[in-house]
């Protein structure tokens, strides 16, 4: 597959664990459509409009699971303006497998896989029977590939080892990458985003902006 694609899968394998609370928060299929019609970085680039809504078309038709999947790639890829929406472009391209990834691309999907690891592990550890469903939807993805997933989610919570990897044009997509999944709703989880957000340089009304454009107020922390 990709470690690009392996990121798309593994956002739907969080979702389809978590019960699929962040899809259901977002308004199911409509909420992901308004997210894509709203969203600034989208609405600024039609051909990234156009592919992201074709994306939806596919995940409308995938079940909720993969739904939810896509209203995180939604949440990466819109908030993360540093990346410039010709880049978003591209990563939604190669995630819906239209295009071929880049090496920088690869690179960066394995951070947001461990941005992603780390936020679903902010409030607690993975369970065996969370990491079961999350190691059903990687699909094709290769033995290179799940045994990355499988050391991110055995690594220990370190947002400031994250960041230091993490370029400042990455900053915003990893920390949208990991709110998409972790809401901030308890105080780990608040404080988890707050050590993130504070590690990757992004400030309070940095971080506001990505929650709201992800649908969800910031985390009081």
């Amino acid at each position: 597959m990709s470690f690009l694609r392996t990121m798309a899968a593994l956002a739907a394998g969080f979702a389809a664990a978590r019960g699929l609370d962040r899809f259901r928060a977002m308004g199911g299929m409509a909420g992901v459509r308004e997210a894509v019609a709203t969203n600034p970085v989208i609405a600024a680039n039609p051909t990234l409009k156009k592919m992201l809504e074709g994306f939806g078309d596919v995940a409308a038709r995938g079940g909720a699971a993969v739904q939810s999947g896509f209203a995180a790639l939604i949440g990466a890829a819109g908030g993360a303006a540093a990346t410039g929406a010709e880049g978003a472009a591209a990563m939604v391209d190669a995630v819906t497998g239209t295009g071929a990834a880049t090496e920088a691309m690869e690179r960066n999907a394995r951070l947001m896989i461990r941005a992603m690891a780390m936020a679903a592990k902010a409030d607690g550890a993975v369970s065996p029977e969370e990491r079961a469903v999350i190691e059903s939807h990687l699909g094709e993805a290769s033995a290179e590939e799940r045994a990355f997933v499988a050391e991110a989610l055995a690594a220990p919570v370190d947002p400031l080892a994250l960041a230091r990897e993490v370029g400042p044009a990455a900053a915003a997509q990893a920390y949208s990458a990991a709110a998409a999944l972790c809401r901030g709703d308890s105080r780990p989880e608040a404080e988890f985003l707050a050590a993130l957000g504070a590690a990757l340089g992004l400030d309070r009304g940095a971080r506001t902006a990505i929650h709201t454009g992800l649908g969800m107020a910031p985390p009081a922390a």
